[in-house]
């Protein structure tokens, strides 16, 4: 009898084994509550999710060996240690319309961190290549898969994570930001040609907080959806080293590099079969320009403190998009040091952007954009470095959701945003000081 032939044989007289090795295949209806601790956060699921759709999870097949993932979603290469697992999968997913799935462990790399997985994808036909199973197959979406779903996903403080090592920590993410959120991980040199130099000794920013998102699906359309941080402060800081030979201009337009901590944490999890992943992403232009008018060296900069709560984007069918009203509080504090006989100006913004993604779900973004004018100017009579300083600063948000969404709001409600949801300037008070010293000042 042929190989082929014998194989599906065996299958086929093994109906319940069969059902098994090629994973959760029956629509189902889960419900309940997954609590787990991660960076010294207790991190809570609620769900209750109804599926009308066939899945196959990587993560529960038998004699399962290896997966081969391409780059734009449109394969898989399932390999097996024999043809019998090979062929039960193949048998299973050939005709396509089954949803492939898979974790942390069976999962293809993500791009953001290529040591942790996901794979939601729609199998739309299959061949047979002896221990490997070539899957054709096409990004999936949450709302292909559920038919109803009601998932709320927070993080917050809880005792019981006190065993983790970093047990006060909030979700940090930033831009060379140590573990803390609190202070820069290095300094970074933003300009040098042999007669002027400056270095940004203590420039980051970062944000700190708490996640949530509620969702809820119904007849395979989006219904609501929630989505943001709660306890946020964002602490950031600019302080420039200038040092010239002589009298200079100059401009700066740079993307400062991502270091330190915990830049870019992820979470993840699974409802079932289907897994939910979370991560962020961060960068930081430095955009501005500097005039040295004499041969000395001096320090000055500014920490901000961001205090914003609450900020969230919701969305609906019938109120579409809205946000949170935010007016935060800042603390400025601005410090100067260096010799009496520097003298010069610099206006800088310093802009973190911060994304917050949900795996094939939605994206919302938080931009800060502070513009910091400084003048910085020494008296050798007093023997003083004084600095001078404006600022004006505005917070903004946008959106965009990957998901089903009625036809006659798709264009208008899709993507949100940037839409300011703040902004203030005004000037500092004068700082000066002999030798290094900092001022705070509260708005």
């Amino acid at each position: 009898m042929p190989r082929l032939a014998l194989i599906l044989e065996i299958l086929l007289s093994c109906p319940l084994w069969f059902l098994h090795a090629v994973g959760e295949t029956v629509p189902e209806t889960l419900s309940g509550e997954q609590r787990f601790c991660q960076a010294g956060r207790l991190h809570q699921v609620r769900f209750k999710t109804k599926s009308a759709a066939s899945i196959v999870s990587i993560d529960d097949l038998k004699g399962f060996k290896d997966l081969e993932c391409d780059h734009d979603g449109s394969r898989l290469n399932v390999i097996f240690h024999d043809e019998i697992h090979s062929t039960a999968l193949w048998t299973r997913v050939k005709l396509g319309n089954v949803f492939v799935t898979g974790g942390e462990d069976h999962g293809c790399p993500l791009k953001i961190e290529p040591r942790k997985g996901f794979l939601l994808r729609w199998a739309r036909s299959a061949q047979l290549n002896g221990q490997a199973v070539i899957i054709q197959t096409s990004l999936a979406q949450y709302d292909e898969i559920y038919d109803e779903a009601s998932i709320s996903y927070g993080s917050q403080a809880d005792a019981s994570c006190n065993e983790d090592s970093l047990q006060d920590a909030f979700v940090c993410v930033g831009v060379n930001t140590d573990s803390t959120c609190t202070r820069a991980a290095q300094p970074l040199q933003i300009y040098t040609n042999g007669i002027v130099t400056l270095t940004c000794d203590d420039c980051f920013a970062a944000l700190s907080g708490d996640v949530f998102v509620d969702l809820e699906i119904k007849k395979f359309q989006l219904k609501s959806f929630r989505a943001g941080y709660s306890n946020a402060t964002i602490n950031a800081a600019l302080d420039l080293d200038m040092q010239a030979q002589k009298s200079w201009s100059t401009g700066i337009d740079k993307d400062m590099p991502i270091a330190g901590g915990q830049s870019n944490p992820i979470v993840s999890f699974k409802i079932g079969p289907v897994p939910f992943v979370f991560w962020f992403d961060v960068d930081q232009p430095v955009v501005g320009d500097a005039e040295l008018f004499a041969s000395a060296e001096a320090r000055a900069g500014i920490k901000m403190k961001y205090d914003i709560g609450t900020s969230y984007v919701a969305w609906d069918p019938t109120n579409h998009w809205s946000h949170s009203k935010t007016s935060p509080q800042v603390t400025f504090s601005p410090a100067v040091s260096g010799s009496a006989q520097f003298s010069g100006t610099a206006d800088f913004h310093l802009i973190p952007s911060i994304g917050l993604h949900m795996n094939q779900l939605f994206q919302y973004r938080l931009k800060l954009d502070p513009s910091i004018s400084m003048q910085v100017n020494g008296d050798t009579h007093s023997k003083q470095i004084c600095e001078s300083a404006g600022y004006d600063v505005i917070l903004s948000t946008s959106a965009a959701l990957h998901l089903n969404i009625n036809f006659l709001h798709i264009h208008d409600d899709q993507e949100w945003g940037p839409h300011v949801l703040w902004q203030s300037n005004g000037t500092l008070s004068k700082a000066c000081a002999p030798q290094s010293l900092s001022t705070t000042l509260v708005i």
